[in-house]
């Protein structure tokens, strides 16, 4: 069952020290080499914060930076939530920190922990309160200063991370076809030893013999984490992609945690993905925690590897184990498409006028590029064969329209249809339906890998508007 929220990303930022902390530069800290780290991890340089910048300083830069591109007044947020395990102190929350900062006046706000996977978490927090119709605009924060807790007398962690923010601004999704389509999140607590910082909590308060133990920085079995994120990651976004009715053909892009090159690429492979599909920037800024998602939204989007429509899946693996992964179609922009001419196929990039003639026999001015209703008035039983047959899509009775709405909106392109039934459209497997609208749709969740947008054709009348 998928998890439809109202909500959409109308808007991603983000912000990395400058002060750049290189392979090189590493070798004269650690016995490791350039190579070594490169061919185990893919990092060739990470991010480091100078001295007195924490997390909210990091956190804050990003949020500006997001606000000034949206052109939001910080007066207008409702809500703050900042995903970190490197707060600037126990209390109070990093949210806290950065509300004050940003002149966020009318916001209130937390911290939420949940490691490498805190992003996704705070995403769907986030998401749901818009969903919920309680909040309007919603800061959803990944920061962490990782480079606070490491020891660099281990070559086997201090190589891995680096310090950055991003930031994601949520609001109302409008309809169906744009927005947060589904999430899924779980735990796993029995490897909750395989990655953790030990010191610091009411467990071992801070004293010299946690110190000395050198308790208080970032322990890890490489290993158990390499195992349990690699399965993890692919059985999830197997699970998100399928039980929404599509298949790696239909996805964009998959923005995973950027934790380790191995572990994105042992996913990539046994998802079957090309590299085109996949955001990987770990080579620039190594594993920033709660961060890596954002980054890695901002660069795909500034990269012009999203537009709007596009399906999207983001995945992570963190510390706990915790788990977490969503699915959304794209609402900002790289550049937007170019919109084809009436009568012609569309992409989804928005409202897109119909055939003059079909607009006055059905009444119908614009569609939101999910989908094309047909007019048909000489009734359904006579629709011709050849219709079928010439656009290569899934053909559904207008009588079956209403209930299956929520299914049909999913589908990415926009089939434009004439006054004389005449359609262009992508060549992919079509049905022809008379059954039930339940029979029909577990029929079309079964075509789900092949097929493209519906085209409603039927009689319209006042029921199928």
């Amino acid at each position: 069952m998928s998890h439809r929220i109202a909500a959409k990303i109308t808007g991603v930022a983000g912000y990395v020290p400058p002060q750049v902390l290189t392979n090189a530069d590493l070798e004269k800290l650690v016995d490791t080499s350039d190579q070594w780290i490169r061919e185990r991890t893919g990092i060739r340089e990470r991010h480091r914060v100078e001295k007195g910048v924490a997390a909210s300083h990091l956190a804050t830069e990003a949020a500006k930076k997001l606000l000034a591109q949206t052109k939001t007044n910080p007066g207008d947020i409702d809500l703050i939530v900042v995903a970190s395990v490197t707060p600037d102190m126990m209390f109070p929350a990093t949210a806290c920190l950065v509300q004050d900062r940003i002149g966020a006046k009318n916001a209130w706000g937390f911290d939420l922990s949940a490691a490498c996977a805190g992003f996704a978490y705070a995403l769907t927090v986030g998401a749901q309160f818009v969903g919920a119709g309680t909040h309007k605009k919603v800061l959803v924060i990944g920061s962490d200063v990782m480079t606070s807790i490491l020891d660099y007398q281990d070559r086997a962690t201090c190589i891995l991370f680096g310090d950055g923010a991003g930031a994601v601004l949520v609001e109302p999704a409008a309809n169906n076809g744009e927005g947060i389509l589904d999430f899924h999140h779980d735990v796993d607590g029995s490897g909750g030893m395989h990655l953790c910082m030990p010191g610091g909590g009411s467990l071992n308060p801070s004293t010299h013999e946690t110190v000395e133990k050198r308790m208080h920085y970032v322990h890890q079995e490489g290993s158990q984490v390499f195992k349990y994120a690699v399965r993890r990651m692919a059985e999830l976004s197997c699970q998100l992609i399928e039980r929404n009715g599509f298949s790696g053909r239909d996805l964009t892009l998959i923005v995973p945690h950027q934790a380790n090159l191995r572990i994105i690429r042992a996913m990539q492979e046994r998802l079957g993905l090309d590299d085109s599909k996949v955001m990987v920037n770990i080579d620039r800024y190594g594993n920033t925690t709660a961060a890596t998602i954002p980054l890695g939204l901002r660069d795909a989007v500034e990269q012009g590897r999203l537009h709007k429509g596009d399906l999207v899946l983001l995945i992570t693996v963190g510390a706990g184990f915790t788990t977490g992964g969503g699915a959304f179609f794209a609402r900002m922009d790289s550049a937007r498409r170019n919109s084809n001419s009436a009568g012609a196929q569309g992409r989804g990039t928005g409202e897109v006028a119909l055939h003059p003639a079909v607009e006055k026999d059905s009444g119908i001015s614009r569609t939101g590029g999910a989908l094309g209703l047909a007019p048909c008035r000489q009734g359904r039983n006579k629709r011709p064969r050849q219709l079928a047959d010439d656009v290569h899509q899934v053909v559904v009775g207008a009588d079956q329209a209403k209930a299956l709405d929520p299914l049909l909106e999913r589908r990415s392109d926009f089939v434009q249809i004439g006054e004389d039934g005449k359609v262009s459209g992508a060549q992919r497997t079509a049905i022809e339906t008379r059954s039930s609208a339940r029979t029909f749709r577990n029929g079309l969740s079964s075509y789900a890998r092949d097929h493209r947008p519906p085209i409603i054709y039927g009689e319209l009348d006042e029921r199928h508007d």
